[in-house]
Order: structure tokens, then sequence, then C-alpha cells
């Protein structure tokens, strides 16, 4: 046999490896994922709450795994599933589930059981939401802005229970409207240098401030990289306030971000 004709098997293999690997991980979603749908991201954001696992009518839906067998697991404080793009459920009245699974030690904990109103063709993010005893899930429509080449676009989500609202100023512009707990703002544009052609781009002065019983300021100073014109980004705005001005939170307001676009 030809060295060519050995090299192209071991690359045609090597693909074939490459491609059954990734299907591993595709296949989580698979059990609840319709061909046409509203599209969901899910977003843990009740502090006080271990890693917790969502059902989707029924069917497991969250968690990342990333090693076989690729069984859908829990997903942990702060973080977000789909981590990439949105998974895709059928429209309707979608049942929903969250619990803290079983352990050795405890028994299950269901935080939320209800449905989840979504259509077809629209993108929401739902967040578990809350502190103990009182859990919930709080759906927000996605509400993208169309494409633009010279800018990106930013939003905040208000995840802080005991808050009134808070406020955005990013890179020096503040955002008009206060944002009541459970609400997102309007996608707030800001236009990219004439010269940026994708990469890295530094946002400074990302401040939020958070009234309540105690006001809390909070920032964020980033580089965002891998960047194309367009992008859409949330900021979420999570923890729970101190009782008063002389105290600490078990769990501090913090900031997190994830990808709409």
């Amino acid at each position: 046999m030809k060295i060519s004709s050995i090299k192209n098997i071991l690359v045609a293999s090597a693909i074939a490896t490459l491609i059954t690997a990734c299907g591993e991980e595709h296949n989580l979603l698979k059990d609840v994922e319709t061909a046409q749908g509203a599209r969901v991201k899910f977003i843990h954001a009740a502090p006080d709450a271990a890693g917790v696992a969502l059902f989707v009518n029924d069917k497991k839906f969250s968690g990342v795994i990333t090693t076989p067998p690729a069984t859908p697991g829990v997903i942990t404080y702060g973080n977000v599933y789909p981590a990439i793009d949105y998974a895709i459920v059928e429209a309707g009245a979608a049942k929903a589930r969250l619990t803290v699974p079983a352990s050795s030690t405890a028994a299950e904990v269901v935080l939320f059981d209800g449905s989840v109103p979504v259509e077809a063709d629209k993108y929401y993010s739902v967040f578990a939401t809350g502190i103990a005893p009182t859990y919930g899930a709080v759906i927000i429509p996605d509400n993208i802005p169309a494409f633009n080449d010279r800018q990106l676009f930013f939003r905040v989500v208000n995840m802080v229970p005991n808050s009134t609202a808070v406020g955005l100023t990013i890179a020096g512009n503040t955002l008009a409207e206060k944002v009541e707990f459970g609400k997102a703002s309007s996608f707030v544009p800001l236009t990219l240098p004439t010269d940026f052609k994708g990469g890295a781009i530094a946002i400074s002065g990302f401040t939020t401030k958070v009234d309540g019983a105690a006001n809390v300021t909070t920032s964020v100073t980033t580089n965002f990289t891998g960047l194309t014109a367009g992008r859409a980004i949330t900021f979420v705005v999570r923890g729970v306030l101190p009782t008063s001005t002389t105290t600490t939170s078990k769990f501090p307001v913090t900031i997190s971000t994830y990808n709409n676009r």
C-alpha cells in the first residue's frame, strides 16, 4: 500500500474519532431537543443551593459532562447551560423541575416544580433563584438586538433577591433604567473602534449599584477575547445584600457573564 494511502486512512480515522467524541457531548441535549421550538439557556443564580439538576418535560436537561458516558449532570452556582448557544425545547407550557439531587447523606430537594411558558423561535434565559426556603424559576425573554457590524451589546440582569434595583454603568455610559429583581435591562450598544477587526477588547468601568437594605457598588474590569462585532452579552448580578452597612453577607454580590450571541 502506498504511503499516501496509509496517510489518508489515518486522517480519515482521526476525523471519525473526533466526530464521535464531539457527538457524545452533543447527545446531552438530544432527549429534550426538537427540530423546532423555543431556545433556552439555564443559569444557576440561587447562592445557597448546591449543584442543581434541571428537568424539562420530565427529561433531564442540565449538565456539563466532559467524559463518557455523556449523562447530564448538575449545574453549580453561577454557571450556565448550555455554555454555548441555546438548547431547543418544545414550545408551550414546558414543565420544569429544579432539584438538588439526593446524596448519600441527604434526600432530593425540589427547589421548583411548575410550568415555564415559552414560544417557538424565541430565546429565553431561565434562572434558578432565591434563597432558602423560597426558591423559584425566573424566565426572561432574550430580546437580542439586530446584528450590527460596528457594535457590541450588553445588558444587566438582577438576581439579588433582597435588592430593590440595580443600575448599570459601562465604559462610562450610565443606563437610565433601574432593574428590579428578576428582570433584565434592555441591551445597550457599545460602538467599536473603526479599526476593530475582531479579537480582544478591554471593557473597563462596568459598575453596578445594588439598592437595598445596604447599598452595594460592585464592578468588573475585564478583557473579552475572541470577540466579533454584533456579540450580545449578559451581565448577571447575583448574591445577597448584607442586612446593614455594618454587616457582611454570606453570599457577596458579584457579577458574572454569559453570551446571548
